[in-house]
């Protein structure tokens, strides 16, 4: 994985697939130049212990890509996780990226050496076939890149998602193009304001988007509490953030909740589905609602 990606004539992958890539079981160590698992068709992982490290990607798939439980541990990567779709129901997964964590695009896929894995910027081209789906499982992602990025829908039903994404305003914690819905699960993603997207108002679960007005540093803890003193969502961000988007359930509009960065604690008052103290800029983000409970603004449109 600390080679550079070797030429197209020469395969540095791990196990790669023309076709089906499915994997059932086992214990697989790869460390790879290229990606570590590839298929051209559609990937599916079920069960088993995976511990990748990638000059490239982590675990690509052309078309669908598909993980309903198993252990894996990606190290090192350019692009964690990358699929025309991905559908997270079940596991415990751990992605370490210098781009984007997860990465829901189209296009054939290149090497980290060119630009986004698919041969695309990331952001720049959406599609209805193009889709980024959790529905349970544990997810912990650490992107130097946009943490959650989809090209077209979002869609968050359950799991327990923490995401430390960029420390440059180029990136968002959590990324999309078409539209971006939580209905359930617990999410806290940490990272910079100047891309902050927040959830759709057509969620049904509520979410806050909070930019700050400082940053904090690396190793600061983050608390959401309900009114009655209850942890609802808690993450420790490895790197340093001046933005939070946070969701859980139980939290529904009207109540108060006191989220904690560090030392600083802020009352917030959910005013809509989606309440945010800045504005997301991309089209699917909402940002509408207004917080209350002595919140300042700092965020940035797009």
């Amino acid at each position: 994985s600390s080679s550079s990606t070797a030429a197209d004539t020469e395969s540095t992958k791990g196990l790669k697939s023309g076709a089906e890539l499915l994997i059932t079981g086992g214990t697989i160590n790869v460390d790879s130049a290229d990606d570590s698992l590839h298929t051209n068709g559609n990937g599916t992982i079920t069960g088993g212990t995976l511990t990748l490290a990638s000059g490239d990607d982590g675990f690509h798939a052309d078309n669908d890509l598909v993980i309903s439980g198993g252990t894996i541990t990606i190290s090192k990567s350019y692009e964690g996780i990358e699929g025309m779709t991905i559908t997270i129901n079940d596991g415990n997964i751990s992605v370490v990226s210098s781009d984007d964590g997860l990465n829901a695009a189209g296009g054939s896929d290149s090497s980290s050496a060119g630009n986004n894995g698919f041969g695309m910027t990331s952001g720049t081209s959406s599609s209805n076939n193009i889709s980024l789906t959790i529905n349970g499982g544990t997810l912990n992602v650490n992107a130097s890149g946009d943490g959650l990025d989809s090209n077209g829908a979002t869609t968050i039903t359950g799991g327990t998602i923490n995401v430390s994404g960029s420390t440059a305003n180029d990136n968002s914690a959590v990324d999309f193009t078409s539209a971006g819905v939580i209905t359930g699960g617990t999410l806290v993603a940490a990272g910079t304001s100047g891309m902050a997207e927040s959830f759709g108002s057509s969620s049904t679960q509520c979410s806050i988007l909070y930019n700050m007005t400082s940053s904090a540093a690396a190793d600061t803890a983050i608390t959401l509490k309900d009114s009655s003193g209850n942890v609802l969502a808690s993450y420790t961000s490895p790197k340093t953030f001046n933005s939070v988007l946070l969701s859980a359930p139980g939290m529904t509009v009207g109540s108060t909740y006191t989220l904690t960065v560090g030392s600083q604690s802020y009352s917030i008052t959910l005013t809509s589905v989606a309440t945010s103290n800045g504005s997301s800029g991309m089209s699917g983000g909402s940002g509408n609602g207004n917080m209350g409970g002595g919140m300042t603004g700092g965020g940035r449109s797009k």
